[in-house]
């Protein structure tokens, strides 16, 4: 019997690349053919001498029957031998669809992908070709269409350089410092580092050419999904305010009541540091961030921090209210927040 797939594996039809090339139904046609021509051709090498062939068991009829199953075979292995063919651009593809966040582009490959099957079995050489040409297609607008994503959201090893410096810079090390302190919300920062950990240096060796080898090259489009792009000079920006804001918070919260009550508690110098920050006198830096935000840790002492989550949240406001509604919405979950707590002493901050 020609080599192919073997009847077992017939049985149950044949899948390759995640692709039904052929039905289980088909498979039991192709078996009822193939199973006596098999037979017949394992019979046929017993025949090796005139003696053997003069005994000759089967009858012109049969033999033509059985026969019937040869043009079936040269299809299936036709099929198989096509298969191969593709296998490199439908595995190109179906690797692609992982990275592809355009749904109608991603539709359009599934939907090139499950053609597979009908092409082959079309048997039409014209069909065929055109297929192999639509499939080249998709590759190369994959191809553009991730370089210019990664082009996108990549950025030049001058900038790359330029974020190192930001990242060493004063204005982050007094951000790492005053993270740690229990009355800022912090979710702010740790977007900001996202962004700034997703800033990479692109590859100069990357290209179209590399892509359609490879569809991917350390480079994740879902990961960046949604997101707006940002540079380097924009993230020091960002930075700067997102300081200053803490600053102007760590000045307010010195204003609240409970805090300026404990103030006395402290030692002459944490009180003679609050005092120069609150004045002006000193702005936050590296050198005095670590004794500020613990001198002001000590004075939330006795008090009890309540965070809002965002997921909370989105429970909360699950529908259009208004406003009114939504006042009376928040003062609830916050009521449910405080409960069996001292409110006097209870500061809500938002994660």
């Amino acid at each position: 019997m020609p080599q192919m797939i073997g009847l077992k594996e017939l049985q149950d039809g044949y899948t390759k690349m995640g692709v039904e090339i052929i039905s289980q139904s088909e498979a039991l046609n192709y078996r009822i053919k193939f199973t006596p021509f098999s037979h017949f051709c394992d019979k046929l090498s017993n025949y090796t001498s005139e003696a053997k062939i003069k005994n000759f068991q089967f009858s012109v009829d049969q033999i033509n029957q059985l026969l019937e199953a040869k043009p079936l075979i040269e299809k299936v292995e036709k099929q198989l031998d096509e298969v191969a063919q593709f296998s490199e651009d439908i595995s190109y593809l179906q690797q692609c669809k992982q990275y592809v966040t355009n749904v109608d582009f991603k539709e359009q490959l599934s939907e090139a992908i499950n053609q597979l099957a009908t092409i082959l079995s079309s048997g039409k050489q014209s069909e065929i070709n055109a297929y192999k040409t639509k499939l080249s297609k998709l590759k190369e607008e994959y191809a553009d269409w991730y370089l210019q994503l990664y082009l996108k959201y990549r950025i030049s090893e001058a900038d790359n350089t330029q974020k190192q410096v930001l990242l060493d810079s004063e204005e982050k090390v007094v951000c790492d410092i005053l993270k740690e302190a229990d009355f800022l919300s912090i979710g702010q920062y740790q977007q900001w580092l996202n962004k700034v950990n997703k800033l990479q240096p692109a590859d100069n060796k990357v290209n179209k050419n590399l892509i359609l080898t490879a569809p991917y090259q350390e480079f994740n489009p879902m990961d960046f999904d949604g997101l707006a792009t940002t540079n380097v000079k924009q993230a020091k920006e960002d930075l700067q305010s997102l300081l200053e804001n803490w600053e102007q918070t760590l000045k307010d919260t010195l204003e609240d009541p409970m805090v300026k009550k404990n103030r006395g508690l402290l030692d002459p110098k944490q009180q003679k540091l609050l005092e120069d920050f609150e004045s002006g006198k000193i702005s936050l830096s590296k050198d005095n961030a670590l004794g500020i935000r613990n001198a002001i840790m000590s004075l939330y002492e006795g008090l009890e921090k309540i965070e809002l989550s965002i997921e909370n949240m989105k429970a909360t406001f699950n529908k259009p209210l208004t406003p009114d509604e939504a006042v009376s919405a928040f003062k609830v979950y916050v009521d449910e927040l405080s409960k069996g707590k001292e409110r006097d002493k209870i500061r809500i901050i938002l994660k």
